[in-house]
């Protein structure tokens, strides 16, 4: 592919990540009070992962708009896959270390804690699932990735909606999935 079209196809992905992330922010007003402990223990937990959990967000929102895009668009989008391959890997790799941090601060008698960490392994497993997809691209491991991030996307939202929510700590980091 030729210098210019590969320009254009990555601020083609660069201009669809910017919509995918609005799209996800706009849905981050509504909230469910889950069964975690609340209170201060929320709100220390939440203190201690704001700023990874925000990162995991805006990454996955991002590693997102150009997977779909590539998935349903493979001719198209060819010459981004090394990148998505590149930036799966990434965020696979964040995510394996901010699931000890999560460990190490999610009490074990707070469900809404010890879901989130469930669902952000279920983000890390996904994210190694589009890194292995961008490498050897096939319609059956796209499909497998989309179901896996799918779901996992779900449960990171519902979870981490619940926490902030318990912990009174304004807007959550969820994550923009449009399919």
């Amino acid at each position: 592919m030729n210098p210019e079209k590969a320009s254009t196809s990555l601020r083609m992905l660069w201009w669809a990540a910017a919509a995918v992330t609005a799209l996800g922010l706009t849905g981050c007003s509504s909230s469910v009070i889950g069964a975690s402990g609340g209170g201060s223990d929320d709100a220390g937990f939440v203190a201690k992962i704001r700023q990874d959990a925000r990162a995991t967000s805006g990454d996955t929102t991002g590693l997102l708009a150009g997977a779909i895009l590539a998935a349903e668009h493979p001719a198209k989008y060819f010459s981004a896959l090394p990148s998505i391959h590149h930036d799966a890997q990434s965020l696979h790799d964040h995510l394996f270390d901010f699931r000890d941090q999560l460990l190490g601060t999610a009490s074990p008698s707070h469900s809404d804690q010890m879901d989130l960490v469930n669902a952000e392994n279920d983000l890390k497993n996904a994210a190694g699932s589009i890194a292995t997809w961008a490498a050897a691209p096939t319609s059956d491991n796209a499909t497998t990735w989309l179901g896996q991030m799918q779901i996992a996307v779900s449960e990171w939202n519902r979870d981490v909606r619940r926490i902030w929510r318990a912990a009174a700590a304004g807007t959550p980091p969820t994550i923009g999935f449009a399919r």
